[in-house]
């Protein structure tokens, strides 16, 4: 009796290119949604608002990758910027929303979430690249909210280094610290729900390379 010779065997399925699109649509629309919730899930200060957005930016990255995390980011942004009221300070939304002192944070979303989506799904899951992911996106985060918020308060002529770290970083760090430990968590646990939901952003080429079967 002869015997075929071994094929390889999705362990995921693949799926057609319109189911492909909506699904990275579907993940990039999820991630806008939390991210408009987490806006106004504050407790508010002056002159940038404490949220709980950071927790889903980094998890943006993880959950979609580095490529539809950004663009989720991006969405948000958009959104705001056409008028939704999906930020954290009156008026919550318009192209205006530019001159805020807090816009800085906003523009590293995307960035953010690119670079947790970079080190967090370079392979298969591994808790110390979560780890990493979430830690050097909150790195990016405060880099570019603390620089913009300290070109704000220059046109002030304040202090502008001394009151944007006072102001914009200090009172930040136990909250990061926490969404850091949730938002690990949440991707570890997260990681099998997001493989059957999304099969093909979550390493589906690579897991067809080692089912085989015999026939």
């Amino acid at each position: 009796m002869k015997h075929s010779a071994p094929s390889k065997v999705a362990v995921l399925p693949r799926i057609g290119v319109k189911r492909r699109i909506a699904v990275d649509l579907l993940g990039i629309a999820v991630f806008a949604a939390l991210m408009s919730v987490g806006a106004h899930v504050r407790i508010p200060a002056w002159p940038v608002p404490i949220t709980l957005q950071t927790l889903f930016v980094p998890l943006a990255g993880l959950m979609l990758g580095s490529r539809l995390g950004a663009a989720s980011m991006v969405a948000y942004i958009a959104l705001g910027l056409c008028g939704a009221p999906v930020f954290a300070k009156p008026p919550f939304g318009g192209p205006f929303y530019v001159a805020h002192a807090s816009f800085g944070y906003l523009l590293s979303f995307p960035v953010a979430a690119w670079i947790a989506g970079q080190i967090g799904r370079a392979k298969r899951l591994a808790v110390w690249r979560v780890i990493v992911a979430n830690f050097a996106a909150h790195v990016v985060i405060f880099a570019v909210g603390v620089s913009w918020l300290a070109g704000w308060l220059a046109l002030t002529g304040k202090a502008a280094w001394t009151m944007a770290l006072a102001m914009g970083f200090i009172p930040f760090l136990p909250g990061a610290v926490c969404k850091i430990a949730v938002g690990i968590a949440a991707a570890s646990a997260g990681w099998l729900p997001a493989r059957v939901l999304w099969p093909v952003i979550v390493n589906t080429n690579e897991e067809s390379k080692n089912g085989s079967t015999e026939s």
